[in-house]
């Protein structure tokens, strides 16, 4: 299974003809452009990692949001939770705010220490992302369907079965978490309290269309309220991060 940049690059440099080999900075380049297709599989997400951030593997919030809203075409959101001057910051964020807040909690995180902290996308978790929610495609499409998941209080993303355990953990029957596989790309993972009281995983595999859980949902939210009786879901899990942003 390799990429096809990957080994034309390598049939390039065993070529016969001495003077037809890329040159060591050619190489680099072109090795640039290999993870990159190596880290995000959606078509368009790769256009735009290449186009802005080729040499890069991590990037600073503020700049990843400027270019991935030109991207998709639509107006740039400014979050002014930051502002100095509190005077000047909303009371209540609009809906454009929420919903750049919710993208950025999904496919940003931060690093550093609280003097120098920031937050950044970086390259892997954000072909991660894109498999989770795309395609993208240029609008707000996928900004929509970020925001519709983090508006589910059963939603707590980036944790494993270990954390999800523990959320869960002695927790009443029926009691459940939606958290995001980490086997299976794309895929999301149910974890719920059984009637016995033990903690079950569920997958829900990603498709061409929608979600799968023995049959195909649009939504993953709409997959939810179909499993909520046949799988014991009652009650969303407290806690998440995301919920409320």
């Amino acid at each position: 299974n390799t990429l096809p940049s990957l080994k034309k690059l390598i049939e390039d440099c065993w070529d016969g003809n001495a003077a037809n080999r890329p040159s060591f900075g050619a190489v680099n380049d072109r090795l640039d452009e290999v993870l990159v297709e190596a880290a995000i599989l959606d078509e368009a997400g790769r256009e735009f990692w290449k186009k802005n951030f080729l040499k890069h593997r991590n990037v600073q919030w503020s700049e990843f949001s400027r270019a991935f809203y030109r991207f998709l075409g639509i107006p740039v959101v400014e979050d002014d939770e930051n502002k100095k001057n509190k005077k000047l910051a909303s009371a209540e964020p609009s809906a454009d705010v929420k919903k750049m807040r919710c993208f950025r909690d999904v496919v940003a995180h931060s690093e550093g220490n609280n003097k120098q902290e920031r937050t950044v996308v970086e390259i892997q978790h954000f072909g991660r992302v894109l498999g989770w929610f795309g395609p993208l495609v240029k609008g707000r499409g996928i900004l929509d369907t970020v925001e519709e998941v983090c508006n589910e209080a059963w939603f707590h993303g980036d944790i494993d079965a270990i954390e999800a355990g523990a959320k869960l953990n002695r927790g009443s029957a029926g009691l459940f978490l939606v958290r995001f596989s980490t086997s299976s790309p794309g895929a999301f993972t149910i974890s719920r309290v059984t009637q016995e009281g033990n903690v079950l995983h569920v997958k829900v595999a990603r498709t061409e269309n929608g979600f799968f859980l023995q049959q195909e949902f649009k939504t993953l939210p709409e997959l939810i309220r179909f499993a909520s009786d046949k799988l014991l879901l009652k009650s969303a899990a407290p806690g998440s991060r995301f919920y409320d942003v």
